[in-house]
């Protein structure tokens, strides 16, 4: 199985199942924007960890659960490029 990692480093489309063409400057923007959005959700849990002491008990527990939300769909995604 093609990694979305390899796809890149090679510099090339690869062909994989179906006749499928990958876009290399595609895959490379989507690989990136993946890349940007887990830095901005590890950014987002340490300004929550550093201002929860601050917050309504109420809203700290919602957005710990909308993190944890967005963990599980980066993760998912990830995966998904992954497999591709």
């Amino acid at each position: 199985m093609i990694k979305l990692k390899d796809i890149i480093k090679e510099g090339t489309a690869e062909r994989i199942g179906g006749g499928h063409l990958l876009i290399e400057a595609g895959i490379e923007k989507s690989y990136k924007a993946i890349m940007d959005l887990e830095k901005e959700i590890l950014n987002m849990e340490k300004t929550f960890k550093r201002e929860k002491k601050g917050m309504v008990k109420d809203r700290a527990k919602n957005m710990e659960k909308s993190i944890k939300n967005l963990k599980m769909c980066w993760n998912r995604l990830y995966a998904d490029t992954q497999e591709r």
